[in-house]
C-alpha cells in the first residue's frame, strides 16, 4: 500500500513539474513546440499509467483484505465438534463429543474405526457398536454426548480413530479427525469411584457422630456426679 501511494505522489509531482516548465519557458516552447509536445505527451501518458496501476493495486489489496476478514469471521462463527477420551468414576472408558463452537451443528455423523469397535465389550457397552449408523440432527452450543465402550480393565489395544462430519445452518460442511491411543493418552476426566465416594461419606458421618458423642460426654459425666 505504501509503495503504491509513493508511485502516485511521484506521478503527480512529475505532471506538476511538467506544467511548471511549460509556464516558465513559454517562448522557448513555442519555438520547439512539436518536439516538446511529443515529450510532454509521453510524460503525461507515463504518469497517468503509473497512477492507474497504483489505484488498481490498491483496490486489489483492499479486496484481499476484505476476503481475509470474511474468512476470519466465518472461521470464528461456526460449530466446532471435538472428541475427548474420558474415564468416569475410574471405571467406564468412553469418548465425549462436545460442540465448542458458537453455532449449532447439524447432521453430526460419528465414525469409529471397525477394528476398535470389534474389540469393545458386549453387555452394557453393546450400544457403542451401533455408533457408526447414528446421525444427530442437532448439537447445540456446549452440548455434550458421552459414549462408553469398555471398563478400565478391558481397554482395546488398538488406537481409537474417530471421524466427525457435520454442517452448520448455512449448509457449510466440516470434518474433524481424532486419533487416541488409550495405552498412552490420559483421560480428560477422571473422578472418584462409587466405592470411594461411599467410603468418603461414611468417614464424614463417623466424624459427625464422634463430634456429637464428644459434646454429650461432659453432660453424662455431670449427671453421674450429681447422683453420686
Amino acid at each position: 500500500m505504501k509503495d503504491e501511494a509513493k508511485r502516485s505522489i511521484i506521478a503527480v509531482i512529475m505532471i506538476a513539474f511538467l506544467w511548471t516548465i511549460v509556464y516558465l519557458f513559454n517562448s522557448f516552447i513555442k519555438e520547439f513546440s512539436d518536439s516538446l509536445m511529443v515529450v510532454i505527451t509521453f510524460v503525461y501518458v507515463f504518469a497517468t499509467t503509473e497512477i492507474c496501476l497504483a489505484n488498481i493495486k490498491s483496490a486489489e489489496a483492499t479486496q484481499k483484505q476484505i476476503e481475509i476478514s470474511n474468512k476470519q469471521f466465518q472461521d470464528t462463527n461456526r460449530p466446532y465438534i471435538t472428541c475427548e477420551y474420558v474415564l468416569i468414576n475410574r471405571v467406564h472408558c468412553g469418548i465425549r463429543i462436545c460442540n465448542h463452537g458458537n453455532k449449532v451443528a447439524k447432521n453430526l455423523k460419528i465414525r469409529v474405526n471397525d477394528n476398535f469397535i470389534s474389540e469393545t465389550q458386549e453387555g452394557h457397552y453393546i450400544h457403542f457398536k451401533l455408533i457408526n449408523s447414528s446421525v444427530y440432527s442437532l448439537v447445540g452450543v456446549g452440548q455434550i454426548y458421552d459414549f462408553y465402550f469398555c471398563n478400565v480393565e478391558t481397554k482395546p489395544k488398538v488406537p481409537l480413530i474417530v471421524n466427525l462430519t457435520y454442517e452448520d445452518d448455512e449448509k457449510r460442511s466440516f470434518s474433524e479427525k481424532f486419533e487416541i491411543d488409550l495405552s498412552k493418552q490420559l483421560p480428560i476426566m477422571s473422578v472418584a469411584s462409587d466405592a470411594e465416594l461411599i467410603n468418603k461419606e461414611m468417614k464424614q458421618i463417623e466424624k459427625q457422630l464422634q463430634s456429637i458423642a464428644d459434646k454429650l460426654e461432659p453432660t453424662v459425666n455431670q449427671e453421674g456426679t450429681h447422683h453420686a
